[in-house]
């Protein structure tokens, strides 16, 4: 799905492509370490993927979800709720 999304969004832009691809699949990987650490709040969690998930861009069924933009979500609203 991250390939057909980048290739939609950046038509040619071969090294756009691959830029995208990678962020995205980074921050997927930093969202199941997120899971893993002992402060993980899944209400957060779900809030930031209801958030990102784009109903607009849907690829194979699926509706695509800005993974970066999830992960930075969380963080911020995790830091901002363990502030006070």
């Amino acid at each position: 799905m991250l390939k057909k999304y980048a290739e939609n969004k950046w038509n040619d832009d071969y090294e756009m492509i691959v830029y995208t691809i990678n962020n995205q699949a980074e921050a997927m990987l930093e969202m199941v370490e997120l899971k893993r650490e002992s402060d993980y709040d899944e209400g957060l969690m779900v809030a930031a993927f209801l958030k990102w998930k784009d109903k607009s861009i849907e690829i194979e069924g699926e509706y695509f979800v800005d993974y970066e933009m999830l992960v930075y979500t969380y963080k911020n609203q995790l830091e901002a709720k363990n502030s006070y």
